[in-house]
């Protein structure tokens, strides 16, 4: 089941509400025509009552079933074809349920069933829609609604409306979604389907919420009313439940509404149990116990939590099993139970891995949920952690508790990066990397970790002691800070940043700058968070100077997921291109030429410039040659999503993931890439997410670090900058952040370049020895 079925209701259902196609069989049938006909009635009733259950496993077998016995019948092939499209799609298969749908599509069209054409182009948008593809669904969907209309069949209308109106509420126009949410439910009362009706009425609810909260009432009320005529299945139990849910969010939530969202959930719960829809009952109880716990009922709640718990594990539903255990844990940690809470919010994690590689229902139109249903999980354990190592007075047992938190900050930086990139990227370097407990002899790793209430510092010195150090701030206030560094530090003709820049020092540094300097430490590694990936850390000021100014700085995603191995400093082999050239609207980038040239006479190498850097060019190259070093020198952009990021070559745009994926194969080679440079990119002011495709950047492309730059410096200055940087890099015993911090601190000696704008967007990612 998607993770939106519980906001808007999609129509996936239309075999349950739809009667049975009437087959028009000339003549009297054979009697073996007459006993696969019956055979295939058998097959298909079962596969439909499956679907009622919402057994979709159960549903998708039986169709299959009812396929072979088909006989090559073309009204039997196409409606097995797509119940098979239906099952896939409510199991999360969406390429699957397209495949059948093609093959229904290429039926109809050449054995003359026009009758099916309608619900099969309706289904096929269901499908693009749950891929994501807003305007090939909206095309389906004309199609089908069109046809639909003609044959006057008001029960697929009302589907397509449905179905068109979660498109446009997906793509934010509530007003054009509450039009169609109407629309489908009009048509669902001249098709006499109370079902259709109350999902179409409950969606508009839900769009209508905000802007329109008493119309949205009136529509819940409606619902409400229609149900109890809807016959005893999974649908009307699941209806109820997203009714009551519904309900229960209101603001505020007044006793009459309380009462009316538990007698709703109650009756989804009655049904589900019934029919002995598992899936839909732990639903309703987790539902319930939410609701509970809103009224400071916890004991109660924590009661139907651990009923919701075990219908969830006896139904199989591995899509909603951490939102079970994530409700018990913060119950438990109510309760003061802390163990028993860190061990649920374990299983919470350990129940969203399967779910990993599961393409997100609608694809990049629904905005990524990890925020909202992953973040919090994490956060709420190393909270417990970082608590019960406060508490605990012998010092192993602090250590072995900043561990473990340190570790489960590891996972999720690298939970965080999968939904970001949504590709293998994560774990192929996992598999290739050992943990690392310590790092080198002169660098501390410094993880900023911004919980709800405070903000903690955990830092692993040289030796791998671990000490955190927590100052009362919450994330609003941490995110308003790095939001106003960001924005000004920007912007040359202005000191409005320095304020930001100081505060954010004494939050992050200060506390541990006297062990900095007692240790020796000469490097620190970052690996931020939240609104901190959009800050250069490098302009953190204590009041007298720069924090480049006393240290090398790196940044990594996430230590497990960083390579710390030395440049390889003899010999490297370069592959520089640049577009100085305006193309396809962007500026020119004049001093492309000079950076370019600069460059080329520091390490040598392959050039590609301006018409010479083309995408299958770029390609070519990257594929026939083992390159240790490459220097691009053009627009790049990070978005909030990985799908728009890109960087521009001189035939257009190539995209993150294609120059991934080119240079990707530096992963499985014996050496991979050592630097990736782009030396122009640029991310999305103040975005979190543009910021961390940033961040990922080295991950992505399978290189051990990469050198790249929040915001583009079209100037001189970067020439300078990167010139500075490789003659250092060639230096014996010179590190990457090392080079990095003598080309800052070279740049800003002169007059014209002494503000960071100029400087500071220069981030070292990945290895920084």
């Amino acid at each position: 089941m998607n993770p939106d079925s519980w906001r808007f209701q999609a129509g996936v259902l239309r075999a349950l509400v739809v009667a049975a196609f009437c087959f028009a069989i000339s003549g009297a049938p054979s009697v073996s025509q007459a006993a696969a006909d019956e055979s295939f009635s058998v097959a298909l009733a079962k596969a439909e009552d499956a679907q009622a259950q919402g057994q979709w496993l159960e549903a998708r077998a039986g169709y299959g079933d009812a396929l072979r016995i088909s006989q090559d019948d073309p009204d039997q092939e196409i409606q097995a074809l797509l119940g098979l499209a239906r099952s896939e799609r409510a199991l999360g298969e969406v390429p699957a349920s397209v495949e059948y749908l093609e093959r229904a599509l290429k039926r109809v069209s050449t054995s003359g069933s026009a009758g099916w054409q309608a619900a099969v182009e309706a289904s096929m948008g269901s499908s693009q829609l749950a891929l994501g593809k807003a305007n090939s669904a909206e095309e389906w969907f004309k199609k089908a609604r069109q046809e639909a209309r003609i044959q006057n069949d008001f029960a697929l209308v009302a589907t397509v409306e449905n179905d068109w109106g979660i498109l446009e509420a997906l793509r934010g126009d509530l007003q054009a979604a509450s039009s169609h949410f109407e629309a489908s439910a009009t048509a669902a009362v001249k098709a006499k389907l109370p079902s259709l009706e109350a999902r179409a009425l409950i969606n508009a609810a839900r769009s209508m919420a905000q802007t329109q909260p008493t119309l949205s009432a009136q529509f819940r009320k409606r619902a409400a009313s229609q149900l109890p005529s809807v016959p005893e299945s999974a649908v009307q139990a699941q209806l109820w439940v997203n009714l009551g849910e519904q309900e229960s969010n209101q603001t505020p939530l007044t006793p009459k509404a309380r009462v009316r969202a538990a007698q709703w959930l109650y009756a989804g719960l009655e049904v589900a149990d019934q029919l002995g829809a598992e899936a839909v009952a732990a639903h309703a109880l987790l539902a319930l116990s939410v609701l509970y716990q809103t009224e400071d009922r916890n004991a109660e709640a924590l009661e139907l939590a651990d009923r919701a718990l075990a219908r969830g594990r006896a139904s199989g539903d591995t899509g909603t099993l951490y939102r079970l255990e994530a409700q018990r844990a913060r119950l438990l940690q109510s309760a003061g139970k802390t163990q028993d809470a860190m061990a649920a919010y374990r299983r919470a994690i350990e129940a969203l891995k399967p779910l990993r590689h599961r393409r997100p229902w609608a694809g990049e139109l629904n905005s990524s949920s990890f925020d909202e249903a992953t973040r919090p999980l994490y956060e709420s354990l190393i909270g417990l952690l970082l608590d019960q190592s406060s508490a605990t007075s012998d010092p192993l047992a602090q250590q072995d508790l900043l561990r473990q938190a340190r570790d489960v900050l590891e996972d999720f930086k690298a939970a965080e990066l999968r939904d970001y990139f949504r590709d293998d990227c994560v774990e192929a370097l996992q598999s290739r990397l050992a943990n690392i407990e310590s790092v080198s002899s002169s660098a501390a790793v410094v993880y900023p970790v911004s919980l709800p209430d405070r903000l903690v510092v955990l830092t692993t010195w040289p030796s791998g002691e671990i000490v955190q150090h927590e100052k009362a701030i919450n994330q609003s206030d941490l995110a308003q800070e790095a939001s106003a560094l960001r924005r000004r530090v920007e912007q040359a003709g202005t000191r409005r940043y320095l304020p930001h820049a100081q505060k954010l020092y004494d939050w992050l540094i200060r506390p541990i700058a006297p062990e900095l300097e007692k240790k020796e430490v000469k490097t620190l590694v970052f690996v931020p968070s939240g609104a901190l990936l959009t800050v250069p850390m490098a302009v953190l000021h204590d009041g007298q100077g720069f924090l480049v100014d006393r240290y090398a700085l790196g940044l990594t995603p996430g230590l497990e997921l960083t390579d710390p191995r030395p440049f390889k400093q003899q010999d490297p082999e370069a592959l520089l291109a640049g577009l100085s050239e305006g193309v396809d609207g962007f500026a020119a980038l004049p001093n492309v030429v000079g950076e370019i040239d600069q460059v080329h006479s520091i390490l040598g190498g392959e050039v590609l410039l301006n018409g010479d850097f083309r995408r299958d060019t770029l390609r070519e190259q990257l594929a026939e040659q083992a390159y240790s070093v490459v220097h691009l020198a053009t627009h790049a952009v990070f978005s909030s999503t990985d799908d728009g990021a890109y960087l521009l070559t001189f035939d257009g745009p190539l995209s993150m993931q294609g120059l991934a994926v080119d240079i990707g194969t530096f992963r499985f080679r014996k050496q991979p890439l050592e630097l990736l440079t782009l030396s122009a990119c640029e991310t999305a002011q103040g975005s979190e997410r543009a910021a961390l495709g940033l961040s990922g950047v080295a991950v992505q492309a399978g290189a051990r670090s990469a050198l790249g730059s929040l915001w583009s410096v079209n100037d001189p200055a970067t020439a300078r900058l990167v010139g500075t940087f490789y003659q250092g890099l060639l230096e014996p015993g010179v590190s990457r952040a090392q080079a990095l911090a003598r080309a800052q601190r070279d740049l800003k000696k002169d007059f014209r370049y002494r503000h960071p704008a100029y400087w500071a967007a220069f981030q070292m990612i990945g290895s920084w020895l």
